[in-house]
């Protein structure tokens, strides 16, 4: 049973990631992705996402000293939970695509704003982060 309508979330997580040089480096993370469990539950029969954890490449292009775009491509495995206790909970392994904006402050801390989707699982995540480079 497929869920009838992709997903769309607001996630809490952790990463940690390498850069191998200015614009080029991976990440390991891991997200909560559920927030939405009662809501889950008054709708159809089916799943909604509850973890997501994955290794992503990380693209980045400066854009001038403070601000740059992201560009983030992966794989994870994401643990889509039943609404019912008819049905068991399932896990999909996705294709992981996103892009987004990071402002750096000084050389080790950034913020970032995130847009990334979860091929399989349908689920769109959208982040605020904040970044500490050593």
């Amino acid at each position: 049973m497929q869920c009838d309508h992709a997903f769309h979330v607001y996630s809490f997580g952790a990463g940690l990631g390498y850069q191998y040089t200015p614009n080029f480096g991976f990440e390991v993370y891991t997200r909560s992705l559920s927030f939405i469990p009662l809501a889950a539950a008054l709708s159809s029969l089916g799943y909604y996402p509850d973890q997501h954890s994955g290794i992503a490449a990380i693209g980045t292009m400066p854009l001038n000293e403070s601000f740059s775009l992201l560009g983030r491509a992966g794989v994870g495995r994401t643990t889509m939970k039943a609404n019912r206790s008819t049905l068991s909970d399932r896990t999909d392994t996705d294709a992981v695509v996103g892009v987004g904006v990071r402002y750096a402050f000084n050389r080790n801390f950034s913020l970032s704003l995130e847009g990334t989707y979860l091929s399989k699982s349908e689920v769109s995540i959208y982040s605020l982060g904040a970044r500490y480079q050593f």
